[in-house]
């Protein structure tokens, strides 16, 4: 029987983190996102439901529930798997909650029969693409723009522009400045954000709108385009690739040699963006769904 909790004590997320890092171990990919991560500490904000399956000492099976969008991310013990426990679980969330999709990170074939046995096809998919450091590169503008370090007063209209930009995407088309806030947390000096903002000829300075950013993260030798974002009205104007490459030539100052992002398989756009800068396929995460009635696989 699983335990049902709102927020986790700290000798349960050690549990938690040690079950995860060995379900890494075996399937060489996380269980777990960035957002159910953070969620294991959240506490008071209830937008995590945790189902922890304990066996003996040991914690077996765990899955996080997020109420903001309805998915469900879970993991079974290496040495637990095959006896059921993870329909189970998913099936107890089913019934107690309004759940509408479960990842499956890296889209592994142990998944995709789970998937298949609870009669759930995949509806999105996740792509993680990775590159070199390209060759330096001369960044260009869009025209009647300007870019450059993000100011802490932009806060409100960055969250609004990611809004705006992500607003199919139901987990980054939701932050509020909390979770901004939260994604920073202990780390802020991984980070580094450049913003794009409209500034007609003639205007004064600080007289512009503000209309995308890049945030990156930098660890070592590793980058990431974390997140990039162009509001709307702007979109095949150039902003999107004049921030990328800013976003990678000052990742070259930082020591980066190497590039990581996630994108949406079904945002062509921004796929074939990253494509013409050297990006290339690295792993696939699915997300599937229940079946409608009269729907077929």
């Amino acid at each position: 029987m699983s335990l049902v909790l709102s927020e986790l004590s700290p000798e349960q997320i050690r549990d938690v983190e040690w079950l995860v890092q060995r379900c890494a171990d075996a399937d060489d990919v996380s269980p777990l996102n960035e957002s159910a991560k953070l969620g294991l500490e959240a506490a008071g904000s209830h937008r995590i439901t945790h189902y922890l399956l304990p066996e003996s000492t040991n914690l077996v099976g765990y899955a996080s529930y997020d109420h903001n969008d309805g998915s469900l991310q879970l993991c079974i013990d290496p040495e637990h798997r095959n006896f059921g426990l993870g329909t189970g679980l998913i099936s107890t969330v089913a019934e107690q909650q309004q759940m509408r999709s479960c990842w499956a990170f890296g889209s592994l074939p142990a998944a995709r029969a789970v998937a298949a046995r609870m009669g759930m096809v995949a509806s999105r998919q996740l792509l993680k693409m990775t590159c070199p450091l390209p060759e330096a590169i001369e960044p260009s503008l869009a025209p009647g723009t300007i870019a450059g370090s993000f100011f802490e007063n932009e806060l409100d209209d960055l969250l609004e522009v990611n809004a705006r930009a992500f607003a199919d995407h139901p987990e980054q088309g939701s932050m509020t400045r909390e979770d901004f806030e939260a994604r920073l947390g202990p780390k802020q000096n991984l980070y580094h954000i450049i913003s794009a903002r409209a500034w007609p000829p003639g205007a004064e300075w600080g007289d512009w709108t503000f209309i995308g950013f890049h945030w990156m993260k930098v660890e070592d030798t590793l980058g990431e385009v974390y997140v990039l974002a162009v509001d709307p009205s702007w979109e095949g104007k150039g902003v999107g690739r004049s921030l990328l490459q800013l976003g990678l030539e000052q990742m070259r100052t930082h020591g980066v040699r190497w590039v990581l992002l996630y994108v949406e398989a079904a945002n062509q756009k921004a796929v074939n963006l990253y494509t013409s800068m050297g990006f290339e396929i690295a792993r696939t995460d699915t997300s599937y769904t229940f079946l409608s009635p009269g729907q077929e696989a």
